[in-house]
């Protein structure tokens, strides 16, 4: 919220920074979950931190957490739109934009700041959503 009540916000601040901050807050909160899942299986602390090394991407971080499988990452946008509803997935969308050339086109950065916190926090609880 630091950034988005910086008087005069700089486009690039807007477009690139911000989003770019957003999806290190929601890979953290998939990480949690795919961490919270795995131990509700009791699975082994080896295979988690060997899962969570080669899920080098987003879409492999979501996928790990939604499905315990960073192989699925083609089905990542469907279940978020099932979990968390269709905003998921543009939100998400958003921040991987803002590692881009053209940058996310954030029309409100203050909304989707509070969207993306309202998201990470659905994400961080798997027994609610799964």
């Amino acid at each position: 919220m630091a950034i988005v009540s910086t008087p005069g916000l700089p486009s690039a601040a807007r477009t690139h920074v911000l989003p770019s901050l957003c999806r290190i807050a929601l890979e953290n909160a998939f990480l949690e979950a795919a961490w919270v899942r795995h131990q509700r299986s009791h699975g082994s602390e080896h295979a988690l931190h060997a899962a969570v090394g080669d899920a080098d991407k987003f879409r492999k971080i979501a996928a790990l957490a939604l499905f315990r499988d960073i192989g699925r990452t083609a089905d990542v946008d469907q279940e978020l739109r099932t979990r968390y509803g269709a905003q998921a997935a543009y939100l998400i969308k958003q921040c991987q934009m803002g590692a881009h050339s053209g940058g996310a086109q954030i029309a409100d950065a203050r909304r989707f700041v509070k969207d993306i916190e309202f998201l990470a926090q659905k994400v961080r609880k798997p027994e609610v959503t799964a």
